[in-house]
């Protein structure tokens, strides 16, 4: 299959899908490689014109993703479930940037698109990995600032959890930066494991092993990728956070073309 260039971005290349796999990601798969830190400016500059593309539509997905899920956010257990599907709606929003590469109008309806994935159940599977881990972690840390400043009570709570936070001194919140460090490859093993899943049918811990290995292979790109957002997201607050319909659509669609470009054979130059 030959390579051809995208006219709007001719710096990124852009491969046919394979006819029988319509909603699949162009591009043969490889193994992650490591990328150079140059690559970040590049991720967010596609994500700004995937955007573009359909700007509208974008913002929709955005205001439902977002709304829904601080409003589902409100009923206990309903909130659980938006995170079980978490793996689902990202892969849809994937299937929405490939859609776009094609030529292909980005819908609304893509943020559900990973429902109809025969890989749905897996996508559910790592939405309950994260879940239990998230658990885990919650109880963990509770445990451990008990043991600093609860008298040796357990904190398990996520509210009381938080009061105990802000009322720790120094040396308590140092405990909490080790433990977010501690944390870090657990984030590095989720980041890309939806896209693995959906887009290249790989199984849960395979995903899992993938992305952990592609996070740590371009972590000083993925730390100036995280930088150029900073501003972004600083401009959003000052926008009373409408600046945040722009930046979240531009971070899932940016999130597409570092993976295209760490896992497949088209991407970057």
């Amino acid at each position: 299959m030959n390579d051809k260039r995208n006219n709007d971005n001719p710096e990124l290349y852009v491969v046919p899908p394979p006819e029988s796999s319509p909603e699949r990601t162009p591009g043969k798969f490889r193994e992650p490689v490591g990328v150079p830190a140059s690559h970040a400016v590049a991720w967010v500059l596609m994500g700004w014109e995937y955007f573009k593309k359909a700007p509208t539509a974008w913002i929709a997905v955005t205001i439902i993703w977002v709304g829904g899920s601080l409003l589902l956010s409100l009923i206990p257990l309903v909130s659980m479930l938006v995170n079980l599907v978490f793996p689902v709606l990202v892969a849809g929003m994937m299937l929405g940037c490939a859609a776009i590469e094609r030529g292909e109008t980005f819908t609304v309806s893509h943020l559900f698109a990973g429902f109809r994935l025969p890989q749905r159940g897996r996508l559910i599977t790592l939405g309950a990995f994260n879940i239990v881990i998230t658990l885990v972690a919650i109880m963990s840390i509770g445990i451990l600032f008990s043991m600093v400043i609860g008298g040796g009570s357990d904190i398990t709570d996520p509210q009381e959890l938080q009061t105990a936070i802000m009322a720790s001194e120094t040396s308590s919140l140092l405990l909490l930066l080790i433990l977010m460090a501690l944390l870090l490859p657990v984030m590095m093993a989720f980041w890309f494991a939806p896209l693995l899943i959906a887009i290249d049918n790989r199984q849960v811990v395979e995903s899992l092993k993938f992305s952990l290995s592609a996070c740590l292979r371009n972590a000083l790109p993925l730390l100036v990728y995280g930088l150029l957002f900073l501003p972004l997201f600083i401009a959003s607050i000052f926008l009373m956070g409408v600046g945040f319909l722009v930046v979240i659509p531009m971070i899932y669609a940016s999130l597409y073309a570092s993976y295209k470009d760490i896992f497949h054979e088209s991407g970057v130059e």
